[in-house]
């Protein structure tokens, strides 16, 4: 009776480490009311669970067709600095148009201290690019 019910704690305890783990999203956004935007020139690798191997240009847009943003579902986990660096290497650019103006990030270093500094949600899941 002993083993049984330890095993059943460890089954228990297995579930509740691995429901923790949040999902890992590259979110796109756009506020639609002040007009603003969001164009990221890429290529295919981005796209997850894709082809990694075609590197075929696109160009996401937010806003487009009545969508204000897009989310892109990398699994679980969370982004440490080498995911970063690699989403980076794969993105030419992100033009942000609100507000404010026109901001461009073409540089790699820029995209990527980007990237690190809008890493948030829970265990660090969630990159949002966003303008406004």
């Amino acid at each position: 009776m002993k083993f049984f019910r330890e095993i059943i704690y460890l089954l228990l305890t297995s579930l509740l480490l691995v429901s923790c783990d949040p999902a890992k999203l590259l979110v796109i956004k756009a506020d639609s009311k002040s007009g603003s935007s969001v164009t990221v020139y890429t290529n295919n690798k981005i796209i997850p669970f894709g082809n990694k191997h075609d590197s075929t240009k696109m160009i996401i847009q937010v806003p487009l067709n009545d969508t204000t943003n897009k989310i892109f579902n990398f699994g679980i986990g969370n982004w440490p600095n080498d995911a970063i660096i690699d989403l980076a290497k794969n993105i030419d650019s992100i033009i942000f148009r609100g507000s404010t103006g026109k901001q461009a990030l073409i540089n790699k270093s820029e995209l990527e201290v980007y990237l690190k500094k809008h890493r948030g949600g829970y265990a660090g899941s969630r990159l949002t690019i966003e303008a406004k």
